[in-house]
């Protein structure tokens, strides 16, 4: 479900020649709690893109099927945002609203996904080598040769590295693995 308390950060922009393109714009910020720019031609919504990023784009089926390389320039413009393209005139702007709300639902599940990736990614890379530094930093501690001026700071390097360790596990074992 979309988090109410961050939805007035998403950016919509929507572009096409409705009548009343304005108000429904601002029905869509309201109900969908979001950010929205309307701009009204071809030319002010490629500029919209190349000045803002946007979370949705929503384009006006009409305008992107007459102009291919135009549609062609707005999806590549549009970077990581979600692309609606809509026949304004049929579909109403409480419609819109749920059709920008169930797309910014999709990208905040995008998002969490790609942020657990990335955290597995790291955990499975930083493991290991907390691993080792933890075993070897140990094993220096254990020499019978070591000059007693080092052994408090190889005391915290074990502490630190024995921390780091079992922040890790901890972290891991709340998101399930």
């Amino acid at each position: 479900m979309l988090d109410e308390r961050r939805a007035k950060t998403f950016q919509v922009l929507m572009i096409g020649s409705l009548q009343n393109a304005d108000a429904c714009g601002q029905e869509i910020a309201e109900r969908a709690g979001v950010e929205v720019e309307v701009t009204t031609n071809r030319r002010a919504g490629l500029a919209a893109l190349r000045r803002s990023s946007f979370d949705v784009v929503l384009v006006e089926e009409n305008l992107a099927e007459g102009d291919s390389g135009w549609a062609d320039q707005i999806w590549q413009l549009a970077g990581t945002a979600i692309p609606l393209q809509v026949n304004f005139a049929i579909v109403s702007c409480l419609r819109l609203s749920r059709e920008v709300k169930t797309a910014l639902v999709r990208k905040e599940r995008e998002r969490a996904q790609a942020r657990r990736m990335v955290a597995s990614e790291m955990e499975a890379d930083l493991k290991p080598l907390m691993t080792g530094l933890l075993l070897q930093s140990e094993l220096v501690l254990q020499e019978p040769e070591l000059p007693s001026a080092l052994q408090p700071a190889l005391r915290r390097i074990v502490e630190l590295a024995g921390a780091l360790q079992q922040h890790i596990d901890q972290r891991g074992l709340q998101r399930g693995h």
